[in-house]
């Protein structure tokens, strides 16, 4: 097994360059994420999990289809996951939280 993986291996290029394109899938939208959080009031859950699936998506889509470097995977990922998120939460309702003015202090 280990014989197959690395003929494979060899035709990847560096290994510097395979990590980051693997990681690139996940880092931008991740970013994209913490943003929507931060930056957003009105971000919710819901928003976030499907603006992170968009994100996730759209740097596959890149990869897969545009002639774009693989260091831009991270910003395409980041953009797409905030701008969809944020949309996504304008469309989704929040979900009630708890009302918590009565509730006995932790001790």
């Amino acid at each position: 097994f280990a014989c197959i993986v690395a003929t494979y291996a060899t035709n990847l290029g560096s290994l510097i360059e395979v990590v980051n394109k693997f990681g690139s899938f996940f880092y931008g939208s991740l970013l994209g994420v913490f943003v929507l959080a931060i930056a957003v009031k009105r971000a919710n859950a819901r928003g976030a999990f499907f603006g992170l699936m968009f994100g996730v998506a759209s740097v596959w889509v890149a990869s897969n289809f545009t002639n774009i470097e693989f260091l831009w995977f991270n910003v395409v990922g980041c953009l797409v996951t905030v701008i969809a998120g944020y949309l996504i939460s304008l469309t989704v309702p929040n979900e009630p939280t708890a009302n918590t003015e009565n509730a006995a202090p932790a001790a």
